[in-house]
């Protein structure tokens, strides 16, 4: 009974090590990484106020501009004036996928997922926003968020959408560093359409800083992201799955 009880207090040990190493809780690195982000500290303010200026201006002519091949051209141009570099590999997929499922990592993720695959981001709670699409969703609880996406062109079975625009959606409900587990996700999204496609995102930066920590905001995570010399993402399409019992 004794050895038993040691087994499951030690597994539950486990668990929780392995729920702490799922989120960061500081920025900075250590070791010489430290020493080299000092030394660039001066550099990075300035290429902050820099970029921060540039991007203003670019900003400025995606709001002027309408959907198409010249504002995505614009879009690439201001994320290279934020430091930010998307790679994907998107050999699986699937031209008809309306729903994306992946991981959250940051406040800006959206950045990463509109870039690499043209589609809508969405966040809940009427909070959120974006200057590119974006779908904000005002509800909070599950049932009613699940209602309210159903009543979206590409989800709703009365309407037929040609030309539908895809949505890629986070579940996870804060982020983490994508290292050891995932959160439990909420389940809505997953009412939404029959197939999902498993997005898997993840995110790299010089100098050992980390990507966000668990208590940051939206606005430090930005500061960071035109701190910093670079920033890649890189988002991987996995197979698509068939959600049973819709």
């Amino acid at each position: 009974m004794r050895m038993r009880e040691s087994n499951m207090e030690e597994r539950w040990r486990e668990r929780v090590r392995d729920l702490e190493g799922s989120f960061t809780v500081s920025r900075f690195p250590e070791g010489l990484h430290v020493v080299l982000l000092i030394l660039y500290t001066p550099l990075g303010l300035f290429l902050a106020f820099l970029r921060t200026c540039m991007s203003l201006q670019v900003l400025l002519l995606l709001y002027i501009f309408p959907e198409g091949m010249l504002k995505r051209f614009l879009l690439r141009l201001a994320f290279g004036v934020l430091g930010i570099i998307v790679t994907a590999d998107l050999s699986n997929k699937e031209c008809n996928t309306k729903l994306f499922v992946g991981n959250r990592l940051s406040h800006l993720d959206g950045l990463a997922l509109h870039l690499a695959l043209d589609c809508t981001t969405v966040s809940t709670g009427g909070k959120g926003g974006s200057l590119f699409n974006h779908q904000v969703l005002k509800s909070e609880s599950d049932e009613d968020l699940s209602a309210e996406g159903k009543e979206l062109p590409e989800f709703d079975e009365n309407c037929s959408v040609a030309d539908f625009t895809p949505y890629a959606i986070q579940p996870e409900v804060m982020p983490t560093n994508g290292t050891c587990i995932l959160l439990p996700f909420r389940d809505w999204p997953f009412t939404l359409d029959s197939t999902v496609q498993p997005l898997v995102l993840t995110a790299t930066r010089p100098f050992g800083t980390q990507i966000t920590t668990v208590d940051s905001s939206m606005m430090w995570d930005l500061f960071w992201m035109v701190f910093s010399p670079i920033t890649f993402f890189h988002v991987r399409c996995g197979a698509s799955v068939l959600i049973g019992g819709l």
